[in-house]
């Protein structure tokens, strides 16, 4: 019996130990997960791959300190528990599903558009016989394979957060962290509006979107700052129900009961970040950011869930309202105080009806119904979407601007499914929470409600689910949500209320204060803790199923953690290579030492981005044997050979020699900036190059694994000297021209590239297509038609009376105007359907202008007259009138015409000098009679 007693004493030290041991596990898990969505977004909000890497990291190092929490309850065993985490490894098989090579007739059966991707698109550029028998669902396999690698990463966090935060320590530490996080990147970009030129986060190389904080887009990171505003609600609603016991969506809630909170430290922290990430939303520009927070606040106030009968409705319809108008009405709001700041002041006045989101929507919604019903793969809509485009911005969309279009794109009918059981089920624990007498649940549904509102509401409008920082904060708090419901008091035995008591003990310092436990009880407590008929030891069947959850959390990141790496390599090596090509000053050897290092990890990993790289350096390198292969003997003779070889030169060159091929086009002259005569060496034959080969071979390997590529197909164009395959060349002048058809700058350059070709028909297409789009660049494209005698103004301008004015415009000032033409333009002028006085003056005066050329005088005097209705006191057009009446015999009615303006405009001089003039004219026509 001493024996025994001895042996209890002892082993309470070391029991005791283990317990600290396990709890400074489990905060180090916790610390980790709680200040990881803030460092990443630190970095550009995670967009960058080696970001996610070390991300990945940091969540398996979590995952493995929070092994020693599975015995905290024996509900975790079970898969319910983690039924959150379920779902995103079931999400991460199916993404991965897409990615696996399939039977011709499966594929097309499952996702026609990627079957057409692998066939119709690649195979006249690469040939039948390259192209394998079984191709994948994704049209980028290994971008999908990336967004596994994600997914898994997600899912580990959801495994661990779910396992981590479980007592009120740990869970009131997550809500500050999160909240302060998203609190630190507003105060982050509040700071860099107002000292724009401050150089925070490394934002100043950013040179297009509108970013802020550490985040690209404005609208990305508004929804961090959502995050922010839940969680500090949820922080104030849980200390606002431990203080007096009053629920901030109770339909008995007071304003007068938040004076409890002054002196609340949690309280403070969680007033501050309200405020900044408030602020934030304001001034960022987000116009999702604030509808998102309309609804928010609606749910999280219950005013929805209490069942408030007919009052909802007014509520609802004004919160409704609200939205509408901050999404379409423009504001530009006049507060002095504010406007100095030039933070309030939205100077685009860009709404959702006018920035191009509703255009491509259309063609977005045409894309997905393309791909139904398994969709493109994981992460592929930027390539996805390129063949059904018409409608859309110039732009080029990477992604939809609607998560929700994004998803059912590349995920088809599963993601769309997977989405509505992840959002029913997160509804469902966060109504259960309604059960619990714990005021930390109180704030969690509080924070809850206001998160999942504002982030289903946001991704209509937006994408920023999918950036890294804000979806490591999502998969950290959903989860708590997601599992917390099968913790609640009316769920739990009182061993399992008694052990949670216990472990509140040693890891909440504010709970233990409050308690104000002896060391003679917290023994006691052990001692109970220690007792045969209240152990609560697991069975060997829970133990079972809670490791195997564990298992295949945390092995599957080991593999996603190895395709990260090397993704990030991929990327970094990539990069490397796009900065050394900007660098004109960068050296042969430094390019093929990166060309190496490309090659190897491109046979590794079949990485588009990696032969992209190795195209365009084997292309360089090319140019640079060549001109070193010309033995320049001068620094002149180097920029001339260099210029010579740029790719668009160099192909022109080549298209000379062909004698099937039209060179008249001005286009295909190749100007020389220095003297012929000093310019003894030329390139040489570039189809000795190696490298033009290899850089060829790349661009064909980039389309065989993304065959969707618009890059692949632009760099095989310009080096279709190489083969020397007219057909090919014919098949890329397409398709670019399809994946192109809504960016103008880009299909004018095609229909350049084409003519080059002699390939007349897609040129005009190509042109027809920008001057429906863009009717200012007539000038430019009829510029460069001129010198092809055999396409004509009629087969690329559209039959729209914008275009006819436009080119009508352009021709009456050529020396040699197309006569044919102008005649079809005339008759479609419609100057009786401008909207305004001086777009109808200027239509009449064009008229004019263009009777006139086409010696239709009657005519063109007429619309002079209506123009000078529409404007009278144009001098110049009046004048214009009265020279061309003069020019054409016709001197009475000149006379009458300059009367008349001299009478309008009784302080314009020139038009007695012009009745003088005419006086004069006629008294020596009658002298000489």
């Amino acid at each position: 019996m001493p024996s025994s007693r001895f042996a209890t004493r002892t082993s309470l030290p070391m029991q005791d130990s283990l317990i600290k041991l396990r709890t400074i596990s489990i905060w180090v898990s916790a610390a980790i997960l709680t200040s990881l969505p803030c460092l990443v977004a630190l970095d550009y909000a995670g967009v960058l791959k080696w970001t996610q890497w070390a991300a990945a990291i940091a969540i398996f190092v979590a995952a493995l300190f929070a092994l020693p929490a599975l015995n905290d309850r024996e509900n975790q065993g079970n898969p319910g528990f983690h039924w959150f985490f379920c779902i995103l490894v079931g999400w991460a098989g199916f993404a991965w599903f897409q990615t696996l090579p399939l039977p011709a007739s499966i594929q097309s059966l499952l996702s026609s558009g990627s079957a057409e991707a692998y066939t119709t698109w690649i195979i006249p550029i690469v040939g039948s016989a390259a192209t394998e028998s079984m191709h994948p669902i994704s049209i980028d396999p290994w971008n999908s394979r990336h967004g596994v690698a994600v997914l898994l990463m997600l899912a580990t966090l959801a495994w661990t957060s779910g396992t981590v935060f479980q007592t009120r320590a740990r869970l009131a530490t997550v809500l500050v962290g999160l909240a302060a996080g998203a609190a630190i990147h507003a105060g982050l970009g509040i700071f860099r509006m107002v000292v724009p030129d401050a150089d925070a986060l490394g934002m100043d190389v950013v040179r297009y979107g509108s970013p802020f904080a550490g985040f690209v887009c404005r609208n990305n990171a508004a929804l961090l700052m959502n995050i922010g505003v839940g969680t500090s609600l949820g922080l104030l609603a849980w200390r606002l129900s431990a203080l007096i016991g009053q629920e901030v969506d109770d339909e008995h809630f007071e304003v007068n009961d938040l004076i409890s909170l002054v002196s609340d430290r949690d309280s403070s922290i969680a007033l501050g970040s309200l405020v900044l990430c408030t602020a934030a939303l304001l001034v960022c520009g987000s116009r999702g950011g604030l509808v998102a927070a309309l609804f928010g606040f609606l749910l999280a106030f219950g005013w929805i869930r209490a069942r408030r009968g007919l009052l909802s409705i007014p509520v609802i319809l004004g919160v409704v309202t609200i939205a509408t108008v901050l999404l379409l009405v423009p504001l530009n709001l006049d507060l002095k105080s504010i406007q100095r700041l030039e933070l309030f002041v939205n100077r685009d006045n860009s709404t959702l009806l006018h920035d191009g989101r509703i255009p491509h929507w259309t063609d977005g919604f045409t894309a997905a119904k393309a791909y139904l019903p398994m969709g493109s793969g994981l992460g592929t809509y930027a390539d996805a979407h390129l063949p059904y485009l018409d409608r859309s911005a110039e732009a080029w969309f990477y992604h939809a601007d609607n998560l929700y279009l994004e998803m059912l794109t590349e995920q088809g009918i599963v993601g769309i499914l997977l989405t509505i059981a992840i959002l029913v089920g997160l509804v469902i624990s966060l109504h259960r929470l309604k059960e619990s007498p714990d005021p930390v649940d109180h704030g969690l549904r509080v924070a809850g409600w206001y998160i999942l509102a504002a982030l289903v509401v946001s991704q209509f409008f937006d994408f920023g689910l999918i950036i890294p920082a804000n979806l490591i904060a999502c998969c950290v708090f959903f989860p708590i949500v997601a599992s917390r419901r099968f913790l609640l008091a009316s769920h739990m035995t009182e061993e399992d209320e008694r052990l949670d008591d216990l472990e509140a003990y040693e890891d909440d310092a504010a709970y233990r204060d409050e308690a104000a436990y002896e060391d003679e009880d917290r023994e006691q407590a052990l001692a109970a803790a220690e007792q045969p008929p209240r152990v609560r030891f697991q069975t060997p069947r829970t133990v079972a199923v809670s490791a195997g959850v564990a298992a295949v959390a945390i092995v599957p990141a080991v593999w996603a953690i190895s395709v990260l790496g090397a993704d990030a390599k991929v990327d970094a090596l990539a990069r490397q290579a796009r900065f050394a090509l900007n660098d004109n000053s960068v050296e042969a050897e430094e390019l093929e030492t990166l060309t190496g290092q490309l090659e190897k990890i491109a046979d590794q990993t079949g990485a588009p981005e990696a032969y992209r790289a190795l195209s365009d350096l084997h292309h360089r390198i090319g140019r640079y044997d060549e001109v070193a292969n010309s033995n320049p003997k001068s620094i002149e003779q180097i920029q001339e050979l260099y210029r010579q070889t740029s790719p668009l030169i160099r192909r022109q060159s080549w298209l000379k020699t062909q004698p099937a091929i039209s060179t008249t086009s001005e286009s295909t002259q190749i100007p020389s900036t220095t003297d012929t005569q000093t310019m003894e060496p030329s390139p040489t034959n570039p189809v000795t190059s190696t490298h033009y080969v290899m850089a060829l071979q790349n661009a064909k390997s980039e389309l065989l694994s993304r065959p969707l590529s618009r890059e692949a197909r632009s760099s095989s164009l310009y080096l279709d000297f190489v083969d020397e395959d007219r057909e090919r060349t014919k098949a890329l002048l397409k398709q670019l021209q399809s994946l192109y058809k809504t960016n103008t700058p880009a299909m004018q350059k095609i229909g350049s590239l084409a003519l080059d070709s002699n390939e007349r028909e897609i040129a005009a297409e190509c042109f027809r297509t920008v001057l429906k789009r863009r009717p200012s660049s007539t000038n430019s494209i009829l510029n460069v038609i001129q010198s092809h005698p055999d396409l004509s103004a009629a087969e690329i301008v559209p039959p729209s009376a914008v275009n006819y004015r436009n080119a009508a415009r352009f021709y009456i000032s050529r020396p040699s105007p197309d006569l044919g033409f102008l005649e079809t333009a005339f008759g479609e002028l419609a100057c009786d359907q401008c909207q305004t006085v001086a777009e109808r003056a200027a239509c009449e005066e064009l008229a004019g202008d263009t009777a006139y050329v086409l010696e239709k005088y009657t005519e063109a005097f007429e619309s002079y007259k209506k123009a000078i209705e529409f404007k009278p006191n144009d001098v110049r057009l009046r004048i214009k009138l009265i020279g061309r009446l003069r020019a054409q015999g016709n001197r009475d009615e000149a006379l009458v015409q300059a009367r008349d303006a001299r009478n309008d405009m009784p302080n314009e001089d020139r038009f007695e000098v012009i009745i003088r003039q005419i006086r004069d004219a006629e008294l020596q026509e009658f002298e000489k009679q």
